[in-house]
């Protein structure tokens, strides 16, 4: 009868082992989705950033004109207008994320977090950086490829404190975002 309890216990320890060492794979997989958004959003490459989206996307923005969006067609417009304005003033983005909760099951991820936009203007516009934090709710599913694609997105606007004063949870993604302090000149 011991022997029985021992080989349980062990069982059940090897189930436990194997859980969390998956769980851990898929954290790190999922992670590497918000930095290559990062790559993309920096490089305002809105082919990498659609690379990342599932095709029927369900995306919810926070602007309250907007209705809610399907398709990676439909998002990919958005980054594309928001680009092209940005390349047409020659400016650059930064763009951060803070994740401080995921619930992973095998096939779907929900991650909520904060994020951070910064406008770099170019240095003959004289302007100064300007910065904007969101909170957000992102769901990843894992394609047949095996790799974790964005199914659903919903932001909306939050005070930069927010941002700024998430803490880093395990092992979830935390972008090491500085801030800084803008000064106006008079």
């Amino acid at each position: 009868m011991r022997l029985l309890l021992v080989l349980f216990f062990c069982s059940l320890s090897l189930f436990n082992f194997s859980f969390a060492s998956e769980k851990d794979s898929f954290d790190k997989q999922i992670n590497q989705t918000y930095q290559k958004f990062i790559n993309a959003f920096v490089e305002l490459n809105v082919d990498e950033i659609d690379y990342l989206y599932d095709q029927n996307i369900i995306y919810i923005s926070e602007s309250k004109n907007e209705a809610i969006m399907q398709g990676s067609d439909k998002v990919k417009l958005i980054y594309q207008r928001f680009f092209d304005r940005v390349k047409q003033k020659n400016a650059s983005l930064e763009i951060g994320f803070r994740i401080l909760n995921r619930n992973i099951t095998d096939e779907q991820a929900t991650d909520i977090g904060y994020y951070i936009i910064r406008f770099i203007p170019s240095q003959k516009s004289e302007e100064p950086v300007s910065e904007f934090a969101g909170k957000f709710l992102i769901i990843s599913k894992k394609a047949k490829t095996g790799q974790w694609l964005w199914s659903m997105e919903m932001n909306n606007s939050a005070k930069l404190e927010h941002y700024f004063s998430s803490k880093k949870e395990n092992d979830l993604f935390y972008s090491n975002t500085t801030k800084i302090e803008i000064i106006n000149e008079r």
